[in-house]
Order: structure tokens, then sequence, then C-alpha cells
């Protein structure tokens, strides 16, 4: 008998090697804890909602990848590629990856290429077949902004030099800059690639991350083409350049942005690279809850989406979009301590998020804290001065704050940036009738201030004239 259960216990180990279980998959899945174990991160197996959405996750990228082998090179690539020597290289410093920090870790990350990957005459052909494949490349909403675009899978000639241009050069050199994570350049996987266009009408991106583990960029226009341009990485606080013809390699994570061109026309190539046995399972949840922020959700979504950023920090702790997103979770929810608490977290990792200090300020006013939303909200403003959002902000904070000229300053500062806003221009009428009132109320006792009045404190609009309040 005992040799009979042994006997069992054997096949069963040998089936399971053979036929791995769903168990089997979604640990294999799963990132390596943060030491030196080797081992994987463990989670709640009896947590059924989980697991469902770890197995969802394998599922989605498992179609994904073969659906990028529809149109993008899917082999081992032709060319030798180019290593680390032949790039400029930067940090990723604080900013933290998503899925697999530990493989960017106190290492430089962003390659931007001391020579170009490819020939002037080759890039303004691709340029032309673009304009002539892409009707134009039509305005497209990125952010706050509008910028051309083109799906390259859509044009295709454009397509038959870039899957030449990943064969030959893109993916090669990918493996070879991450030899760690990507020792074999035939799982490399491209989605999601474009041309982009950027002129004065269409000039620039909002500071974003990529929804992918690695991100590229190849400059098709010449210099003399445009004026302005490049890519603004946050965390390094400049724009960094790129000669017609050079390439970037970038974890999607980092923060960054296309900079404005202020005339002429840049052209660029922007794509990310997935990669076929790395599912990126904090970036899967922390999107399919992003996607419910984003309807129109109701208390038990919200409570759903709650899940799936905890689920992503329990992964990775320093998942920045993860404690954003539960910030504005925590808004939606009513619980503005719980979304200063996130926020605060999000800003320990990235300091210079602009939009996770205008949601604190929101937090902060949630708390009935003006003075230290007021705070938050010039913080963003010191880091994105045409940040709209935080000068109305800060206009809500002064008026309970007892500063109505300097609330007026704070809503033409906002006009300046989007002067057609009728109720800005509202807000900013009221207050200054509010302020003609309490001046002539100091002149005359007989002129009572209206009980509608928002501006029920001036302790120094004696100082002004009503000339000046309306300049």
């Amino acid at each position: 008998m005992q040799f009979a259960t042994r006997g069992l216990l054997l096949c069963v180990a040998l089936a399971s090697a053979v036929h791995p279980t769903p168990r089997d998959i979604i640990m294999s899945s799963l990132p390596m804890k943060n030491d030196d174990s080797g081992e994987h991160i463990d989670i709640d197996w009896f947590d059924r909602d989980l697991t469902g959405h770890l197995h969802r996750n394998i599922m989605e990228h498992e179609t994904e990848s073969r659906g990028a082998c529809e149109h993008f090179h899917c082999a081992a690539p032709k060319g030798k590629g180019l290593d680390a020597s032949g790039f400029n290289s930067y940090p990723m410093a604080s900013v933290p990856s998503i899925d697999f920090p530990n493989h960017f870790a106190e290492r430089d990350v962003i390659y931007v290429s001391k020579k170009p990957l490819f020939s002037a005459a080759e890039c303004e052909n691709v340029i032309r077949m673009a304009e002539e494949e892409g009707h134009g490349l039509p305005s497209t909403k990125s952010g706050k902004y509008q910028i051309g675009k083109a799906w390259i899978k859509e044009m295709p000639g454009v397509l038959n030099w870039f899957n030449g241009a990943l064969s030959n050069h893109l993916f090669p050199t990918l493996s070879k800059l991450f030899p760690d994570l990507l020792p074999d350049a035939s799982k490399l996987r491209a989605h999601s690639v474009a041309i982009l266009k950027y002129n004065a009408s269409h000039p620039q991106t909002d500071v974003h991350v990529d929804d992918a583990l690695f991100a590229f960029t190849i400059a098709l226009s010449h210099d003399s083409s445009f004026e302005g341009g490049g890519t603004y990485f946050e965390h390094l606080g400049k724009v960094i350049d790129m000669p017609q013809g050079h390439a970037t390699f970038r974890p999607g994570a980092v923060r960054h942005a296309g900079s404005a061109v202020s005339s002429g026309v840049r052209y660029v190539v922007g794509g990310f690279i997935a990669v076929q046995n790395k599912v990126e399972h904090v970036r899967r949840l922390n999107e399919r809850g992003n996607k419910i922020l984003l309807s129109e959700p109701k208390e038990k979504d919200l409570l759903q989406a709650e899940r799936l950023f905890w689920w992503g920090l329990m992964l990775n702790n320093n998942c920045s979009l993860c404690h954003q997103n539960l910030g504005d979770t925590y808004l939606r929810l009513d619980q503005p301590a719980d979304a200063e608490a996130a926020l605060r977290k999000q800003l320990t990792l990235l300091p210079r998020d602009s939009d996770a200090y205008y949601a604190l300020g929101n937090a902060l006013r949630g708390q009935e804290r003006e003075a230290d939303a007021l705070e938050a909200y010039e913080s963003a403003i010191s880091i994105s001065p045409r940040d709209y959002e935080s000068h109305i902000g800060r206009a809500g904070c002064l008026s309970k704050l007892g500063r109505p000229l300097d609330e007026i300053e704070a809503y033409r500062s906002a006009l300046a940036i989007k002067p057609d806003d009728v109720s800005v221009h509202a807000c900013m009428h009221a207050s200054l009738s509010c302020c003609m009132h309490a001046s002539l109320s100091l002149l005359s006792p007989m002129h009572a201030l209206p009980s509608s009045c928002c501006c029920l404190s001036f302790t120094r609009v004696h100082a002004f004239s009503v000339s000046a309040l309306a300049r």
C-alpha cells in the first residue's frame, strides 16, 4: 500500500510537469521576489477573483502576442544590433518600473544612439510614404493636446520598411541593451507603432508613461526642418534631442513627453515592445482598474477598481500609477484621507508629478484643509505652469481663505491658458462684484454686503481701488 501511494504521488508529479496546472501557469508568470531567494512572489491562492484576473492577464497577453505577429516581424533577427557602447545612456533614477523592476534598478536604462541607425535618404522616404499612405497623418487626441498620427500596420510601404528595421536594428539592439531580461530577441513583439507628426498647431504631448514594457522612438526629420521638439524626461528635468536617423530605447514606465515644436514639422516613429514570455501583470491590473475609472462607475465598480490597484501594489509596491489611481478611486468614494495617503506615496516615488499634486490638492480640500491644498496646487503649477485645473483649484482655496484679490489673479492665470472658458469668466466676475460690494460697504455702512457673496473676508481690500480690481 505504501508503494502504491508513492507511485500515485510520482504519477501526479510527472503529470503536473508534462501538463502544468492553472496554478503552475500563473506562478511561473509572476515576478520574482526582491531578494536572492530566486522565488516568485506568493499570492493568496484562495482569492478566486485575484487568480481569475491573473489568468485573464496571461490569456490576453498570449492573444496580443499572436496578434502582433500578424503585422510585425516575429522571428530571430537578421541584424547584429548595437551594444551599450553605441549609445549615450541615462538612469531611470527614482522612477519605478511597473513590471520587472528588479531588472531596471541602479543602472542606466534610457539609451540614445550616438550614430544614426537609419540613413537620411531612408528617413525622408519613410516620411513621403507616411504622408501618402497615412492620408496626411490626421489629427489625433494625445492627452490635452492634438498631434498627427497614422498606424504603421495600416500603411503597406511603411510597414515593409519597418519590419526590416525590426529585424536588422531594433530587436537585436534592444536584446543587447537588456540581455538579462531579453536574452532571446525572437521573443520580442512590436505593437502600437505609429508615425507621429508635430507642428506649431499640434506641438507636443502631455507627460505620460507608455503602456508597454519597452518603448522606442526613431527621429525621421532633419534638424533644419523644425524648431523645438525632442523628448522631455521628467526625472532628468531636461529635453534630449535626437538627430535624424537616431533612435532612443527605454522602459515604458519612464515619464516623458514630446517637447513642443514651435515651427516647422517634425516626424518620428514611436512604438512599444512586449515580450512573448513576460506577462506584465501589474500594468494589466492597473489598466483594468483605470478603465473602470474612465467609465461611469457605481460604488461597486469603484470597489472592484480598488481591489485591482491593491493587487498591482501587492506585486509591486512601487507601482506609481497604482498609487495615483488608488488615490483617484478614494476621491470618488469620498474617502479623502485615504486618497491623501495614496497620493503622498505616489509623490514619494515621483516628486515632480504635477498631476499627483493636483489630485492631492483635491484630497486636502475634501478634508477642508484649504491652506495645505493651496500649497499642493502651487506645487503643481511650479512644475507645470500651464496646468489649468491647478490654477482653478488654487482660486477656490484662495476664496475659502478670504484672499479675494489673489483669487481673481488666479482666475486670470487660468483664463490666460483657456480664454474661452465661460464658467471661469463668471467666477472671476462674481469675485470682482463681491470685492466691489465690500469696498462700498467699508465706505458706507448703509451699503450691505450681499448674502450670496463668496468673498466674506476682506483684510486687505481697502488698500486697493475698484479700478485696480477691474483692470
